[in-house]
């Protein structure tokens, strides 16, 4: 089954249309129809959201929808991640916004982490050819342009 017609089948389960859904959610109806017809995937927080409003969990939605959804949304959620702390978050503060789960965070990720943002800077560093804190905006806007493309045509 879809990610449209998993999110379809649970508003029908909770007797909501389109202009319900959006109306909670602040988004239009037509971008919740969209989703239903799989034009385009919510995003992350829209997603979390509606899980919410449908009583269940992203996970859950996911895994009703495949492992191909399910990996488009984790690579989604990699690259949140990542470019918030390409922005200068914290990258457990990071984690916890894009993922909403603060009961994921254990010590032993709160330093991978830690040492995945500082590889990930230095990624950042060497594809824009100077430091990255120092890099002018739209050098950064093109690297992770170029990133983004990358990982999620994977």
């Amino acid at each position: 089954m879809t990610l449209g017609a998993v999110l379809r089948r649970l508003a029908k389960r909770k007797k909501l249309g389109a202009y319900q859904i959006a109306r909670k959610l602040g988004v239009y109806a037509t971008t919740v129809y969209a989703w239903w017809k799989d034009e385009y995937a919510p995003n992350d927080d829209n997603l979390q959201a509606y899980a919410a409003l449908m009583e269940v969990t992203v996970e859950d939605i996911l895994k009703e929808a495949g492992n191909g959804q399910e990996r488009k949304v984790i690579a989604e959620r990699v690259y949140a991640v990542l470019a918030r702390v390409a922005a200068g978050e914290d990258p457990v503060a990071a984690f916890i916004a894009v993922t909403g789960s603060p009961s994921l965070v254990t010590e032993q990720r709160r330093a991978a982490l830690a040492d995945a943002a500082r590889q990930f800077k230095g990624t950042l560093t060497d594809l824009a050819g100077q430091d990255w804190d120092q890099a002018p905006e739209a050098v950064r806007r093109q690297v992770l342009q170029e990133m983004e493309t990358e990982l999620l045509a994977g």
